[in-house]
């Protein structure tokens, strides 16, 4: 109905540059990019000063992978509109691709100085600096943006943990960082997990294989729903949670859950009913809360006598390492498998298993963790 209606506006006005944009864009949601794209050249002859039409040209081409052609595309749409934030935006990023650092961190900052802060800058902004070996002016540049920024604001997290000078860490993630991290990385999220061989789901779904029919299993953290679109035996009735809206999207897509909620998981069990569920899973959760004491607690009072609880953890960089829980320079929290164990022990779990796994491999290392099963005495 949609492309009927702008081709039918476009033949009264064959003209205008904004019903062709909006005519290639509706176009390229039901896969007819060259004829999308099209529209997008004829949008931008007809009226060069039409920019959205040269970002939505370039993110074409950035999708292929060519990265040239669109970096002439966005900086066409900067000449015609020069604190365009698409624009901007689109820019720094292409030139990261093409492992133009400096010119990349020029256009990220002037971003922020037209437009403000947004998460998704500030993480831009901190990958340059580190990419440049630029240590000092990262930390000085953490610095200032915290200055006015209230304690849980997720900055302060992220100077925590590229600072590791000896501040006090935070003992958990505020929600406000997670939050913020997961909607900004969610609509690459499965294709990173795919490029970094990302197994936890794998390891953990075999633990699921063959539970009987409407085991109630509750996913906390579920993300995109990677767990539960691993076939199982019997159907089991699948509840869903997490912070990021953005995340539940592509969750709610695999249409894999019974039930799927937004919301910290300590809301989420304290409104639950005790002894609501047989099976909780809580994959990635610990690299994202940080102190284990209070998932155990809430994850004991909404499971059944009986009930089992499947963690996951990472090791510390080092394997001589022996502390409890630390937090890395990647934003995430590593945990000793002896410390988690012993705090659930005394929580009110026994301990079933725990399994050593390689859970993902990044071009810098194979991260290697543990997944525990506990089960509620």
């Amino acid at each position: 109905a949609g492309i009927l209606a702008y081709e039918q506006a476009l033949a009264r006005n064959p003209t205008h540059a904004p019903t062709m944009f909006n005519l290639a864009a509706c176009l390229l949601d039901v896969g007819r990019d060259a004829q999308g794209e099209n529209l997008y050249r004829a949008a931008i002859a007809t009226d060069p000063r039409f920019a959205p039409a040269y970002v939505n040209l370039g993110n074409c081409h950035f999708a292929r992978g060519e990265y040239p052609q669109a970096l002439e595309l966005y900086q066409g749409a900067l000449a015609q509109q020069a604190d365009m934030p698409e624009a901007l935006d689109a820019e720094a990023i292409c030139l990261q691709r093409l492992g133009q650092w400096q010119q990349a961190m020029r256009s990220n900052q002037k971003a922020m100085e037209v437009h403000g802060l947004q998460f998704d800058r500030v993480m831009r902004q901190v990958g340059i600096f580190e990419q440049l070996g630029q240590s000092t002016e990262l930390a000085d540049f953490l610095t200032h943006i915290t200055q006015a920024q209230a304690p849980d604001s997720p900055y302060h997290f992220v100077k925590a943990a590229k600072s590791q000078d000896g501040a006090a860490v935070p003992p958990v993630a505020p929600h406000a960082f997670v939050q913020a991290y997961f909607d900004w990385t969610a609509a690459a999220y499965d294709q990173s997990a795919l490029s970094e061989n990302y197994l936890l789901p794998a390891h953990l779904a075999r633990h699921l294989q063959h539970l009987p029919e409407h085991t109630r299993v509750l996913d906390l953290g579920c993300g995109t729903g990677l767990l539960a679109a691993y076939p199982t035996q019997n159907p089991l009735h699948f509840t869903g949670v997490d912070l990021s809206s953005a995340m539940l999207v592509y969750a709610q897509q695999r249409n894999a859950y019974s039930d799927i909620k937004q919301q910290a998981l300590e809301y989420f069990c304290a409104q639950s009913a005790p002894a609501a569920y047989d099976v909780v899973v809580a994959a990635e959760l610990l690299p994202y809360l940080g102190r284990p004491e209070g998932l155990l607690a809430q994850v004991h009072s909404v499971l059944k006598e009986g009930g089992l609880l499947y963690l996951s953890l990472e090791h510390h960089d080092s394997p001589a390492d022996d502390a409890s829980i630390r937090l890395s320079r990647q934003l995430r929290y590593t945990h000793s498998p002896v410390y988690v164990q012993g705090m659930a022990e005394k929580l009110g779990f026994a301990t079933r298993s725990s399994e050593e796994h390689i859970f993902r491999t990044t071009p810098q290392k194979a991260v290697k963790g543990t997944v525990l099963c506990f089960e509620k005495k």
